[in-house]
């Protein structure tokens, strides 16, 4: 289970994830991209419409499938072991920074 400040680091985290896409199509943007902050591995690939966003560490293991437009969640699924609280905060956290995802 996360702590408050650690889960605030997360979406931090999260949120810088997506910038490495900003002004790439996804059809352009094949390679992943992965950051490593307090113990966790954040791995973000653009897929077309729905990007895979992986979190593991310190025990925690989740996969997202998340579709953003405009900053904001349209929809997400995920499967791992995070509380559905903290999914919900890291996937909205990503899609903050997630802007230019297709609608």
């Amino acid at each position: 289970m996360f702590n408050p400040n650690l889960i605030t680091k997360l979406i931090t985290t999260a949120l810088v994830i997506p910038m490495g896409f900003a002004g790439v199509e996804p059809a352009q943007a094949s390679g992943r991209l992965c950051h490593y902050e307090s113990g966790y591995q954040f791995c973000a690939t653009p897929t077309g419409l729905r990007d895979v966003l992986t979190v593991v560490g310190n025990g925690d293991d989740e996969t997202f499938k998340i579709q953003c437009r405009d900053g904001y969640v349209v929809r997400y699924e995920s499967y791992g072991n995070l509380s559905q609280s903290d999914a919900d905060a890291v996937a909205n956290g990503y899609c903050e920074g997630r802007i230019d995802t297709a609608h």
